[in-house]
This record gives structure tokens, sequence and C-alpha cells, in this order.
């Protein structure tokens, strides 16, 4: 708790994305990983391979983007970075983990972007200037230039969780309905920009969440909204959260999904 807290409060971070949460879930995440690092292996293994079998497939390697590249546990970089001309790693912020690693390939570079267009109008917002209805999510259009491949890695269903708790949390926001609508919202803008590359896209993301104890899975959630996606190439299970990390009596799943070249529902 001390090494969170000291990260938290020397680590070098926008303030409207610290205003929003986002250095706290990165933190976060990374303390998780730490303490539940076997049980993650396979789901960090899976994903890994999944983008390395879609980087085969592409004839051209010149570019390929990396959105939702984080701590960059499930990234295959150093392959990547020996297989394609530029690597670009996209997220909101980028930690100094990553960016070290990074530094050790000359041909990988940063991009700091928000792709769901929201987080400065979130941060602004305060609970005597709630709008009647949520603003839309606008996804940033991201570097010229275009790529060979992009890769959409463990992001689509994290999009919408840290703005809808900053609207419920701490604006009070309680419309349940329409905040779900702002999350599927989300969701389908960013499929729909994958989509707008004309290149192959591999799609990884969580489909369901589970809460399970030892009589088996007692609760599930959609974590996609509703949202419908195709039939994927692979799925297995992230846990997550193996008891006791949450509490003893159960631990948390995610079933994920993931595409070697995924293509939108029409």
């Amino acid at each position: 708790m001390l090494k969170e807290w000291f990260s938290y409060l020397t680590t070098p971070y926008p303030a409207h994305l610290r205003r929003l949460g986002y250095l706290r879930q990165m933190i976060g995440l990374g303390s998780r990983y730490r303490r539940c690092r076997a049980a993650w292996q396979t789901h960090l293994d899976s994903t890994r391979r999944l983008i390395l079998q879609a980087a085969d497939a592409v004839p051209n390697r010149d570019r390929v983007l990396v959105i939702g590249s984080g701590l960059l546990l499930d990234v295959p970089l150093q392959r990547l970075a020996a297989d394609f001309n530029e690597v670009v790693l996209v997220d909101l912020q980028h930690p100094p983990a990553a960016r070290r690693q990074a530094k050790a390939h000359p041909n990988v570079r940063l991009a700091e972007a928000d792709v769901t267009g929201l987080s400065h109008e979130l941060a602004r917002l305060s609970r005597d200037s709630l709008p009647s209805h949520l603003p839309r999510a606008r996804p940033e259009i991201l570097l010229e230039g275009g790529a060979d491949l992009v890769v959409s890695c463990n992001i689509l269903s994290q999009l919408p969780l840290v703005p809808r708790e900053h609207l419920e949390g701490k604006l009070g926001f309680r419309d349940a309905a329409e905040l779900d609508a702002f999350c599927r919202d989300m969701l389908r803008n960013h499929l729909a920009w994958l989509a707008a590359f004309e290149c192959r896209i591999c799609l990884v993301c969580d489909r369901t969440r589970r809460v399970v104890r030892s009589a088996g899975v007692v609760e599930e959630e959609d974590a996609l909204f509703d949202v419908r996606l195709p039939p994927a190439d692979e799925e297995w299970t992230w846990d997550i959260a193996p008891a006791p990390e949450i509490d003893r009596s159960y631990s948390l799943q995610h079933q994920v999904i993931g595409y070697r070249d995924f293509k939108p529902l029409p």
C-alpha cells in the first residue's frame, strides 16, 4: 500500500487524467499483477501468442500500432520491434517501466492519446454542471500514415470503467440506463474507429466477468454491455483476482476472446 501511494505521489501524470482516476487504475493494475503473476500467466501468454500470429500473417511490415499498450505485460514488444520497421505504442500515458522498455528499441515510438476523445470533457464536469445527457465518445484521429497491423490489446471492455466510476462516484450521476448507453457508445465507437483502418486488426478483449466460489460460477456479467461481436478465433480464462486477492471466499475471472483478423458484424 505504501509503495502504491508513493508511486501515486511521484509519477508525472496530467492533472485531468489524475482527477479522473486513470493513474490510480494503472498503479493498481501493476500491483495486482505483482501479487497474481502466476495466475495471470496463461492470459498474458495467450494474448502475446495471438498478436504474433496476427503479425505473422501480415505481408507488409512497415508499421504496427498497439492500442492500449499500458504496462506492456501482454505485448510481445521485442518480437514486434524486430519484425516491423516501426512500432507505435498508444495509450493515455506511458508508465516509466514501459518507457524504459521502449527506449531499448530505436524503432519503437510512444504516442499518448485518448482513444475515447472524452477525458478533457469529463474532467471539466462537476456536480453542479452535469448535463442532462452524457457526452458521446469521439475517438481521436490518431497518427497519419496508416498501418499494416493494428492491435487493440485488452482495452475494449476497459474503456468505460474509469469514466463510469467518475460519473457515479465523484459526480453522483445515477441514471443507470443512461450510463449503460454511455458505456455501450464508447465500445461501439472504438470498434468503428478500428474498422476504419485499412489493414489487419487484431482484437483481444474481455467478454464476460465471473464471480467464482467453490461451488462454481455464482455471478456473471457481460463486459461488453450487449455489444455483439462475431465468433472469436480463440477464448481463454483470465484469473484476474484469485482468492484471496479480493476476498477469501471467491475469485474473479474474465473470459477473454481474441481475433487475429477482426471484422465487425454488419
